[in-house]
């Protein structure tokens, strides 16, 4: 079942956040001054990132097979918490600028206490 954006927790909208990145790696390149590793309390999901961000920077596709391979150690719930949230994406550039506004507020409060 879909939440609603109201009842997300912290670590679905990082968990929406890749999965957006990984199904539209171009979003990295249009919103890059957005997207850093503070964006991420989650410590699977920071290495997740971090290996998107990887892929990106040397131009080769990544799925999250690869990041499966790539990071042997993560959770099977974060595997597929994430395969479930990128087949569950309707592409709008506006609804994952909305996650990842949410995602920044949520950092910037938890740096500010």
């Amino acid at each position: 079942m879909q939440k609603t954006f109201e009842s997300l927790k912290d670590n679905d909208i990082e968990i929406i956040v890749i999965a957006y990145l990984l199904k539209h790696p171009d979003l990295i390149d249009t919103h890059f001054e957005y997207l850093d590793n503070s964006l991420f309390a989650n410590a699977e999901n920071l290495k997740i990132y971090q290996v998107l961000e990887d892929f990106h920077k040397s131009q080769k596709n990544v799925s999250i097979d690869t990041i499966k391979n790539y990071i042997p150690d993560i959770q099977s719930k974060t595997h597929k918490d994430l395969s479930l949230q990128i087949d569950q994406i309707v592409f709008s550039k506006d609804i994952f600028s909305n996650y990842l506004e949410t995602l920044a507020r949520i950092t910037f409060k938890k740096r500010a206490f």
